[in-house]
């Protein structure tokens, strides 16, 4: 049975809402997926202050990855919505995941079913890892 989890980053706490996530540029490079933008600090519960965080969120050994756009993606009925609205999940025991043909030199229960929602778009990433690194120290002030 489905899990969902929200994740929590050690610095900036839990990541809620739509306006929280902005992303500037996504990058795949071999197996690597990289988002890059800025984190609204009001909706980071470690932080809630009028502040714009420059991000990183690199996902490692991706096999898929799907996006959708954001309205469409919540009127659709049979997809996922978190009921705490947090920006970061994992789907634990993820139906979707073991149904994906993994190459046979790839482990399945290596990999996890992230889903990122941002301002624009939700993405399903299908990797062994994520990674968030956070650029407190060039936060800037909203304005």
């Amino acid at each position: 049975m489905e899990t969902i989890l929200t994740m929590e980053d050690e610095k900036l706490g839990i990541l809620y809402g739509r306006d929280c996530i902005f992303v500037d540029s996504v990058i795949q490079t071999d197996l690597t997926l990289k988002f890059k933008g800025e984190i609204n600090g009001n909706l980071a519960s470690n932080i809630k202050d009028a502040i714009w965080i420059p991000y990183e969120l690199i996902f490692k050994k991706v096999i898929k990855c799907i996006s959708c756009e954001l309205d469409t993606y919540e009127a659709d009925k049979n997809e996922i919505q978190a009921m705490n609205k947090s920006s970061l999940l994992v789907i634990q025991d993820s139906d979707h995941l073991k149904n994906i043909p993994v190459r046979y030199d790839y482990n399945k229960n290596d990999y996890k079913h992230f889903i990122v929602y941002t301002y624009d778009f939700v993405y399903h990433v299908f990797a062994v890892d994520c990674e968030l690194k956070s650029d407190l120290s060039n936060a800037r002030k909203k304005s």
